[in-house]
């Protein structure tokens, strides 16, 4: 399936404190498909949430990093000592082998989105600094495709391995329809919708995208979100790029 909510997938723990439903998944050639096992690049995609009050676990990723973006509230992440508050809008950069953990305030819970990437042993290296932006203090750029204004959080540059082509913050005026195109061969491009409920043309058909709404799209179809109201909508994007 190309289109998931969050609140329709399995629960599972991470961290200690990350209450986590798996949106998406990798695909596994050997195994039987389950829903959601789209990923070609990837390791995962999820939404999660942590309770106020909760203990996290300290947990270091030797050949993974994560990627966490904050959708509400705010909260704490401890790397290696150090701590940095990080609230709605924030992008996480956690690269493989820096120990770190998660804490939400003290009024709601902290809700994320945690993108997963197996890092090649070759490709890790020393444990590099973690690296947080949050989109309200990125200027935002465009339009492309017609109507895609972005911000990115995260690239390359800041060290991200298979997410070539980045991390962004999308919003679509009222009113606008992105230019149709069609996704790419052996990449993951995903579309998670933020705020609001959109059109999404996807192939042959248009159907409704909601908030918590993820869209993946696959090789060849040609996709397009299509904000038909009086409010702007936004999405967090990620794309891993065209292998060369």
């Amino acid at each position: 399936m190309t289109v998931r909510n969050w609140r329709d997938c399995p629960v599972a723990l991470s961290h200690g404190n990350i209450v986590e439903r798996t949106i998406f998944t990798r695909i596994e050639p050997r195994g039987p498909a389950g829903p959601g096992a789209v990923l070609s690049v990837l390791k995962s995609f999820s939404r999660g949430w942590i309770d106020v009050g909760t203990t996290p676990e300290p947990t270091t990723h030797r050949d993974e990093q994560e990627v966490l973006y904050v959708c509400r509230g705010t909260g704490i992440i401890t790397c290696d000592g150090q701590d940095t508050t990080i609230r709605e809008g924030s992008a996480v950069l956690i690269p493989a082998g820096l120990r770190h953990s998660v804490i939400c305030g003290v009024e709601r819970p902290l809700e994320l989105l945690r993108i997963v990437d197996e890092v090649p042993r070759e490709a890790v290296g020393e444990p590099k600094g973690l690296v947080v932006r949050n989109y309200h203090e990125v200027t935002m750029g465009g339009p492309w495709h017609w109507a895609h204004l972005g911000r990115t959080l995260l690239g390359t540059q800041d060290g991200l391995v298979s997410i070539r082509g980045g991390i962004g913050h999308i919003t679509i005026p009222p009113m606008s329809i992105a230019e149709p195109h069609p996704g790419f061969a052996d990449a993951d491009e995903v579309w998670y919708q933020l705020k609001g409920t959109s059109l999404l043309f996807l192939g042959q058909s248009i159907r409704w995208q909601r908030e918590g709404d993820a869209a993946f799209i696959p090789a060849g179809v040609n996709h397009s979100s299509i904000n038909h109201t009086d409010e702007p909508m936004e999405w967090l994007y990620f794309f891993t790029g065209v292998r060369s």
